[in-house]
């Protein structure tokens, strides 16, 4: 009996200290904005398709993010496209009933709704500029490239979204319903923040997968011992995320593993490092 004591504290022993040698550190730091939204321009455009078209079936495959077609069960695909469009027969519907319409809209951000008439219908911030719109941001921190025909006329434009969903344009309606009563200007979307992971573990540090949304990560490339790298630096595991709270799970050989929460903020780098201790 003495033994088996002896031998379950030892255990207990070894399984406390094998936990504390893990640790997870955070380390922030400010962007230049344009150039993290350059960087991961595929990545947004990504983001933004799955938002609008209710399509979260895609994958991120080698030296960069690509649309990969997956089976899609039709009977499901067919209920969200039928949602969105009876969406869109409302807003229209709204949009009909006023008999007077603003001339000019102000200059600023805006809710507006916005829809390819076939398969989404979505609300947007969009900026407009001298009656014209010149920026669209989906779910309040995405920002999609518009080209915009003509100006804004009975709250009411024409926009294409360049080089989206596989397509060199998309044209969309947008209707700025939120000011046709009044003048309706909103808060700036949010700006994204980044997240890196890195690792000092030398020992199968190729190994570590790291667990995001219930998806698997790439793979950890490159050991930072006593540095911390640069943000989006290669061998880091990067992702462009709205400013909030997260948790990641990572996961090494054998019993080896790190769980953590973390916060994302606007415009700058959260550098997660795992090492061993």
């Amino acid at each position: 009996m003495k033994k088996i004591i002896l031998f379950l504290s030892i255990a207990l022993l070894i399984i406390q200290n094998s936990h504390s040698q893990k640790m997870i550190t955070f380390d922030y730091n400010e962007l230049n904005h344009e150039e993290m939204l350059a960087a991961h321009v595929d990545y947004i455009r990504k983001k933004s398709y799955e938002f609008l078209y209710n399509d979260y079936n895609e994958d991120i495959i080698s030296k960069g993010i690509k649309f990969v077609k997956r089976h899609i069960n039709t009977d499901e695909k067919d209920e969200n496209e039928t949602r969105e469009m009876s969406k869109l027969e409302k807003y229209k519907k709204q949009y009909s009933s006023f008999s007077i319409y603003p001339q000019t809209i102000l200059d600023g951000w805006h809710f507006a709704v916005i829809s390819d008439n076939t398969r989404f219908c979505k609300q947007v911030k969009v900026l407009v500029e001298s009656n014209k719109i010149k920026k669209l941001v989906v779910d309040n921190y995405l920002p999609i490239n518009v080209q915009a025909f003509t100006k804004i006329k009975n709250a009411k434009s024409l926009v294409n979204l360049e080089n989206f969903g596989g397509e060199e344009l998309v044209p969309v309606d947008v209707y700025m319903l939120f000011d046709i009563e009044e003048s309706n200007v909103v808060e700036e979307p949010l700006k994204p923040g980044l997240v890196c992971f890195y690792t000092s573990v030398k020992k199968h540090y190729n190994e570590i997968q790291i667990v995001f949304d219930k998806k698997k990560l790439e793979r950890l490339t490159k050991i930072y011992e006593n540095i911390l790298p640069v943000c989006d630096e290669i061998g880091t595991v990067c992702l462009l995320l709205k400013a909030g709270k997260y948790h990641f799970t990572g996961y090494g050989r054998g019993s080896k593993s790190w769980e953590s929460q973390f916060k994302v903020e606007s415009g700058r780098c959260l550098k997660i490092g795992i090492h061993n201790k």
